[in-house]
């Protein structure tokens, strides 16, 4: 971003010249060695000239700098039709750049040949040279207080939960990264710019129409102990990538993923029915745009989930570097939310192998994608597999082998709550001692007990069997296994509304 004069005036001539010269600066790098050999890197640039929203957004967990608008969606727009090594720039900024030369490329786009010198760099404000503590500040209690609250102010705006050992300063700081196995999710919202044409100059309203969708959304991230990475700019709205598996790792990640994209879609919900009363009487007269049917602006937004290892770390210099991840499953996540109907979270093969039982699932035919040679087969995640199905599909096993002790007080004491007398029973064991095979096969036992066929001493009654299972990430959560039971009982959409859910329990009654 290359800031305008003072009068909001675009700031077309200092950015025009400035995207060759990053991209001759790329063109040194062409040839870089690694272990595995020389390798190239091009550079796809666009440019665009015009006004952008910009807002902080969040909560304390967490705090993210958004610029998004019209503007922004065409410079995305510019830099995806770009091809490797090519300067696009839009209408807009060739009119503000005399002494460009360009080709026309598309509508309203043209490809940079060449460009006058950038002009000098204007002195900024660095905050390596901000002004610190005095000579003599910081021996009394109340300097340091005062230093530690600065510091504390700026703890949301790093990545949630990121361990020290990315906030270590010192030489080569910059460089700390690792491979690792992480799902990415990209999620794509839409039409912010919507609400900004409707608002005009309001732009307190705007940011909490904006963090209306945003905090609802890193809440449910972050209740999976992922992360929101970034909000990005996108051709059509924004993009939101949130990551599983970095900085934190848990062996469910990609499961998190899967669910935290599918409860998103009560958040939209909620974030939808705020917007509607945030902009209530506020649509801007002046600008002569009247409200949609249906209300001012109805967010929609669409998923990819793909996993994968990727680079994960501290990229960036000295002066300014972000902890972010890289590769081609991140490329490929992204390619999977561009191709997704609205609505839908679609998951790569990959993430699919990984929550393979744990969800219902719809498969697509493959799908060519942008940089990806072979069409892939993809998936659309539609809810959650309840734990009661998983065991039921395992009844039908080979008999069991020993354990016939455990299996007969299982037994009974089965037996003894179906006929009204109600029991708790807690197994214990180690991990793959075979606690879930032997459940198993007393569920089976007590199922064929409920028989016509069997004699009427050993028979026990008729019975519906609900089985929940506690995750790690619901240690949080109050009653997390009893409203587990609860929507199975009362066959409850998860991720349906309170309406619905009432009038689910209102049948069942």
């Amino acid at each position: 971003f290359f800031p305008g004069p003072p009068g909001g005036a675009p700031p077309g001539a200092p950015a025009a010249p400035a995207a060759p010269a990053r991209a001759a600066r790329l063109g040194q790098l062409l040839a870089l060695e690694a272990p595995a050999g020389p390798f190239s890197l091009k550079l796809r640039v666009g440019v665009h000239s015009g006004r952008v929203f910009a807002a902080q957004v969040g909560d304390r967990d967490h705090i993210e700098l958004v610029v998004t608008g019209r503007d922004i969606n065409r410079v995305a727009r510019a830099q995806e039709i770009a091809e490797p090594g090519d300067v696009v720039i839009t209408d807009t900024t060739l009119a503000l750049a005399p002494g460009v030369q360009v080709s026309r490329r598309d509508a309203g786009f043209h490809l940079l040949h060449d460009a006058p010198e950038a002009l000098p760099r204007a002195q900024r404000w660095r905050w390596d040279q901000a002004p610190g503590l005095a000579p003599g500040q910081g021996e009394r209690v109340e300097d340091l207080l005062a230093l530690a609250s600065r510091i504390d102010a700026l703890t949301p705006y790093l990545p949630h939960r990121l361990p020290r050992r990315f906030l270590e300063g010192g030489e080569g700081a910059a460089g700390t990264g690792e491979f690792r196995p992480v799902t990415v999710l990209f999620a794509n919202f839409a039409p912010f710019s919507a609400a900004l044409d409707l608002l005009g100059e309001d732009a307190h309203t705007a940011a909490q129409v904006l963090n209306a969708y945003y905090r609802r959304a890193q809440a449910v991230v972050h209740r999976y102990d992922g992360i929101v990475n970034k909000v990005d700019m996108y051709t059509s709205g924004d993009k939101l990538m949130a990551l599983f598996g970095a900085p934190a790792a848990h062996e469910d990640d990609p499961q998190r993923a899967v669910r935290c994209a599918l409860e998103m879609r009560a958040a939209l919900d909620e974030a939808n029915a705020e917007i509607a009363e945030l902009l209530a009487g506020k649509v801007s007269v002046a600008r002569g745009i009247a409200p949609p049917p249906r209300g001012p602006v109805t967010l929609s937004q669409k998923i990819g989930i793909n996993t994968g290892v990727v680079f994960a770390g501290k990229v960036g210099s000295a002066r300014r570097h972000e902890y972010t991840v890289m590769g081609q499953p991140v490329n490929l996540a992204a390619r999977l939310m561009s191709v997704a109907a609205t609505g839908d979270t679609l998951i790569s093969p990959s993430t699919r192998r990984a929550v393979e039982g744990r969800f219902v699932l719809r498969d697509l035919p493959p799908v060519t994608l942008k940089g990806v040679p072979e069409p892939v087969p993809l998936a659309v995640a539609l809810q959650p597999t309840e734990i009661a199905s998983e065991s039921r599909s395992g009844l039908g096993r080979a008999a069991l082998v020993g354990r016939a002790e455990e299996c007969e007080r299982l037994l009974a004491e089965g037996t003894a709550a179906l006929r009204g007398s109600g029991r708790v029973v807690a197994l214990t064991g180690e991990a793959g001692a075979g606690k879930s095979r032997l459940i198993e096969e007393a569920l089976q036992q007590l199922i064929l007990r409920s028989g016509a066929r069997v004699p009427p001493e050993e028979r026990v009654p008729p019975f519906l069997l609900y089985t929940v299972e506690c995750q790690s990430y619901e240690q949080s959560a109050p009653y997390a296994a009893l409203r587990a039971l609860l929507r199975q009982i009362f066959a409850l959409d998860m991720y349906g509304g309170p309406a619905a859910r009432a009038e689910a329990v209102a049948r069942r009654g």
